[in-house]
């Protein structure tokens, strides 16, 4: 997939239509395709809504998250990611995250973390 074709990828999906609608095409992204995304990819996706996109990715797909994917992840850009998403990612991909985006975590967020990804990312 092309940069320029993951950019033109539709982000809404309202809650009245199926994710498998191609106006929710961030949101049918799937777990397995995850890791074949580079992280200038990734980047894109988190870009899209105001830099607000990468929460528009299914709990699912977000834990096929990797950790030399999410390095340039902002504060910004998981505000909206909600607690089951966080909760999905492997620790080591917690953990790669950058210092301010860690502490940007909510308790929210952090809710459904276990003991170890709290020990990993250190929130």
């Amino acid at each position: 997939l092309s940069d320029a074709a993951l950019g033109n990828f539709n982000y809404t999906c309202p809650i009245s239509i199926s994710i498998s609608n191609p106006q929710c095409q961030v949101g049918s992204i799937e777990y397995v395709q995850i890791p074949a995304f580079s992280q200038a990819q990734i980047m894109i996706i988190a870009a899209m809504n105001a830099g607000k996109g990468i929460a528009y990715l299914s709990p699912t797909a977000f834990g096929g998250l990797q950790p030399t994917q999410v390095t340039a992840l902002m504060a910004s850009h998981v505000v909206n990611v909600s607690a089951a998403q966080l909760a999905a990612l492997r620790e080591a991909t917690l953990s790669a995250f950058p210092a301010a985006t860690i502490s940007s975590f909510t308790p929210a967020q952090k809710s459904l973390l276990t003991a170890s990804q709290h020990s990993a990312c250190g929130c």
